[in-house]
């Protein structure tokens, strides 16, 4: 079996010339492969019994059989032996970061719609297909987020909710649910195909216990990420306090926030230990509504958030405009037409944290030929992240040190932090 990959599906095992992935294998398991389907001979020891039974069908955790304390160690070892390729030895790759509680951790929860013969269910999709898993028990999902998900659920029961596509002419494609457990508050985002949803039924999700707001999503047919689209407030208030660090936001549904609320208190930190100790000038790229750059401002006299989402801009400078600007200042577009303007300013650090398809080579381009002395980069998407490093690794900078949070437990990925300094 071979060693574990940041980001691949599951556990790989090579049977002769063929590559096969064991969604439910553990390292270490000793299987039999026939015909492209492996038999379990002999556990590993750090096999462990998954409290999920959907494990082998959902196309979630696949890392669930294994031992929590384990995956972290084989985390590290996999992220060291990567970042190894681009010249940075293992003693500068820190240990990947845990959580205190691997099960009930994600504070986001979005599930689509589906069911037969009339009857609603709320799941995942089955791994590499449609197909629906009916998932509403989900063990990796923080309590409060169930709760509200079974309390809704009986409401989209009592009005006859029916799921889109369906025979009988239903209209929800998914419910989104972000909870809070330190300002109590919740988010209730519903994704359909028509702007017109009961009234009635409006009124008595919004009435249910900690939720802040119901909102909306229209998309004629259904997507890979129902919520991509505007969300419309329905009922109650358009944003929900979120908290991170010392810091509480007000957030619309459409701006981004980490689904573990424990993983970005982690994130965060680990940001703020590998920021030099004094900062003049923060770049923050990427920044969404500016969550890093304020958890990290008493380390920087300036700083300069570039953001392309209408929403995330509009929640930050909201923020501002209320309390004061304290020496942050907001570009909105995307990175790529502000890099240019942003670097004209001169920031001693970078601070990158893009989607999973990484930068992209104008801006990796902008930096190698302007760049600041640091540049911090997040990165959820691990081969957008070995990508970006090249380009930066032969554009003047040197890999320095490494970090990463585990923040999706029971899966491959990680959300790594990765220093770098341009070469004197």
């Amino acid at each position: 079996m071979l060693p574990l990959e940041p980001g691949q599906e599951g556990v790989v095992v090579q049977a002769g010339g063929e590559r096969l992935v064991l969604p439910a294998g553990v390292p270490g398991d000793r299987v039999r492969v026939v015909r492209g389907a492996a038999t379990l001979l002999a556990p590993s020891p750090a096999r462990v019994t998954a409290p999920c039974p959907l494990l082998e069908r959902c196309g979630g955790c696949s890392l669930q059989a294994m031992d929590y304390r384990a995956q972290l160690a084989q985390k590290t070892d996999a992220l060291r032996r990567a970042l190894a390729g681009l010249g940075l030895t293992p003693n500068k790759v820190q240990e990947v970061v845990g959580l205190e509680r691997p099960f009930g951790q994600r504070t986001k929860l979005l599930m689509a719609a589906g069911g037969r013969a009339g009857v609603l269910r709320l799941g995942f999709y089955r791994r590499g297909t449609t197909e629906l898993v009916p998932a509403e028990g989900c063990p990796v999902q923080h309590p409060r987020s169930l709760a509200l998900l079974a309390s809704a659920r009986q409401l989209l029961d009592a009005y006859h909710v029916k799921p889109s596509g369906s025979r009988e002419g239903g209209w929800l494609h998914a419910l989104g649910v972000r909870v809070d457990p330190r300002s109590g508050e919740s988010e209730l985002a519903l994704s359909g195909t028509s702007p017109r949803v009961p009234a009635d039924l409006v009124q008595q999700l919004v009435r249910l216990p900690s939720v802040s707001g119901v909102h909306l999503a229209v998309s004629r047919t259904r997507t890979s990420y129902p919520m991509e689209g505007p969300l419309r407030t329905l009922a109650g208030r358009p944003r929900t306090a979120f908290t991170l660090g010392d810091e509480r936001h007000l957030l619309s549904p459409g701006t981004f926030f980490q689904t573990c609320a424990e993983g970005a208190e982690r994130l965060l930190e680990t940001v703020r230990g590998l920021l030099p100790g004094r900062v003049d000038l923060l770049a923050d790229l990427y920044a969404g509504a500016g969550l890093l750059a304020l958890g990290c401002r008493g380390r920087w006299r300036r700083a300069v958030t570039v953001e392309a989402n209408p929403a995330a801009v509009a929640d930050l400078r909201r923020r501002l405009e209320r309390e004061g600007s304290g020496g942050l200042s907001v570009l909105a577009g995307r990175v790529e037409d502000r890099i240019g303007e942003v670097l004209r300013r001169g920031p001693d650090v970078a601070l990158l944290d893009p989607p999973r398809r990484g930068c992209g080579p104008r801006v990796m381009a902008a930096l190698c030929a302007h760049g600041p002395p640091v540049v911090l980069y997040v990165a959820c998407g691990f081969e957008a992240l070995l990508s970006d490093s090249r380009t930066l690794l032969g554009g003047g900078y040197r890999l320095n040190a490494a970090a990463a949070v585990d923040m999706f437990p029971h899966t491959p990925h990680l959300e790594s932090v990765v220093r770098f300094e341009r070469e004197s």
